[in-house]
């Protein structure tokens, strides 16, 4: 009668003789996992031992937000119970369901096998009644009589790969290495959600500004279909503010913000302030492709700076560049590029176009190592224009060598200037990219760097030769133009509205001497976009 003579665990093909009152609960339980779970799921607790498993009103959230939800994510407080609550969403799971595969994976095989062997508890606490026979009973997978099973891994999409999952549990999502979380999101969420009936939930505390906050936002935001759920530490009957006192005093500021208070922040000493890189919306770009994130197409008549940041290539740094329109404040990031595959040989050829695609845009190339071989080539080979040099540590058009050879002073002074620029609201950077290089971009030592290994820096490098090149004289030159063009169309279109509301009246008589005629040619069809600017 007992699986492996386990008295907790009833054997495969065991018949149970039921009575009509436990018919009626077995079909309320299958209906309802939070009454399941209130009245026949025990747990241990670490003062009173083996006892009845009283769901919190968060908890209750959270498997509401799984079972009515195809897609949900949540971020919890630590200690908040969360792993205990999903291996009892789990056992209902697997109990009331035939022929499906649960499977839970985590950061660390660890924690993934903790959360199995709640489950396995789970089980073995169950009257027998209301169990489902054994066939197989192992420390990492388990496979009850009605053919569904349940298996427990570290996150890897290796783990689940070729495998038909209809309920995936990712945990601690938040502290997944990020080529692990962007490998989830191409290859294994893809296969979930193709899916009816599958289901893929994710809970985690926070980590800073990454792949889980980005997935967050774009759920708030509507761009993706996960629902999302949080839960507050106020919210736990054990928990008071003493007890919140004590865990910041232990964890610090920037710990205690995320694991407590789940608050989405940076790390601590980042260049721009933790709260205000929460604060700024994620754009989901027009277009991606081989690490080409688009988010606004050029336009007529703007003018755009391209910063560039070159590396070797071969799989190691990352070359970088970005593009930002400077027609007016604040200025915009409308496009970003970071690959760590292409070589010095091809780069150029991609600058060089995306240059001329964006109104011959202006180049500021970093020529320290193999970016002075990059800004040769465009100069001498491509023969492209708009390319900035360096002449006695000053940016020009023509005079010096082409591009700027950076050094503790140009960073020193960009890192200030990007750190005013991005916290005045004067550089607009809607990229995740931008934003979760900017979260791990922190003091170390004497200068600003990547803190996290995980993440490089790239971007943030075009970002700040970017604000160091604001300060420049012939950015501001270019600037005056801009700023002067855009207020002489504006004020073209108040005359053209205001000032002569009647229109003009034509008696047939010429009355203007030909020498004072405006001329026509290269001016028809003269018309005003939306911001008030000539196109022609």
């Amino acid at each position: 009668m007992y699986y492996n003579n386990n008295p907790n665990l009833k054997s495969s093909g065991v018949n149970i003789n039921y009575t009509e009152e436990q018919v009626k609960e077995y079909i309320k339980c299958s209906k309802d996992p939070v009454y399941f779970i209130e009245n026949y799921c025990k747990i241990v607790s670490l003062d009173k031992g083996i006892v009845p498993f009283v769901l919190y009103p968060y908890q209750k959230r959270i498997i509401k937000s799984i079972h009515e939800n195809k897609n949900s994510i949540s971020r919890f407080f630590r200690q908040s119970g969360k792993s205990t609550t999903l291996a009892g969403y789990i056992s209902w799971y697997v109990i009331f369901n035939d022929n499906k595969t649960s499977a839970i994976l985590a950061n660390k095989q660890a924690i993934a096998k903790e959360i199995f062997s709640r489950v396995q508890f789970i089980l073995e606490n169950l009257p027998l009644w209301i169990q489902q026979g054994v066939k197989e009973w192992n420390k990492t997978s388990f496979t009850l009589e009605n053919g569904s099973r349940c298996i427990a891994a570290a996150s890897s999409p290796s783990s689940v790969r070729g495998m038909s999952i209809n309920f995936l549990l990712l945990d601690e999502y938040a502290h997944l290495h990020p080529n692990l979380a962007e490998e989830f999101s191409a290859s294994v969420f893809p296969t979930i959600s193709s899916a009816e009936s599958s289901k893929l939930a994710i809970i985690s505390t926070p980590n800073g500004l990454n792949h889980y906050y980005k997935l967050w936002v774009d759920a708030e935001n509507g761009i993706n279909d996960f629902v999302t759920v949080t839960g507050h530490w106020s919210e736990h009957p054990d928990r008071n503010q003493e007890w919140a006192d004590k865990q910041k005093a232990a964890l610090g500021d920037i710990k205690y913000a995320q694991e407590v208070e789940v608050s989405f922040i940076g790390s601590s000493y980042t260049l721009i302030d933790g709260y205000k890189l929460s604060s700024i919306p994620i754009n989901k770009p027009i277009m991606e492709k081989d690490g080409l994130y688009i988010n606004k197409e050029p336009e007529v008549d703007h003018q755009y700076i391209i910063t560039v940041d070159v590396s070797r290539g071969r799989h190691l740094d990352y070359t970088a560049f970005s593009i930002i329109d400077i027609t007016r404040l604040p200025y915009e990031v409308v496009c970003i590029y970071k690959n760590n595959a292409i070589t010095a040989f091809e780069l150029p050829h991609l600058i060089y176009n995306s240059a001329k695609q964006y109104n011959n845009a202006y180049l500021l190339i970093e020529s320290n190592d193999l970016g002075e071989s990059v800004a040769n080539t465009i100069l001498y080979e491509y023969e492209y224009e708009h390319l900035y040099f360096t002449h006695v540590d000053k940016i020009t058009e023509s005079k010096g060598f082409p591009g700027i050879r950076t050094t503790k002073k140009v960073k020193t002074i960009g890192c200030a200037t990007l750190k005013e620029l991005i916290e005045k609201d004067q550089l607009k950077i809607n990229f995740f990219k931008i934003i979760e290089e900017l979260g791990v971009f922190a003091l170390k030592r004497a200068s600003y760097a990547a803190q996290d290994e995980t993440i490089n820096d790239d971007l943030c490098t075009t970002l700040w030769l970017f604000a160091w090149l604001t300060k420049q004289d012939i950015f501001q030159e270019l600037n005056d133009v801009n700023i002067r063009n855009t207020l002489a169309s504006s004020y073209q279109k108040y005359i053209d509205e205001y000032m002569t509301p009647f229109g003009f009246y034509d008696d047939g008589i010429n009355t203007i001497e030909d020498s004072t005629k405006l001329p026509t040619k290269g001016y028809n069809n003269i018309t005003l976009d939306q911001n008030g600017l000539l196109n022609s």
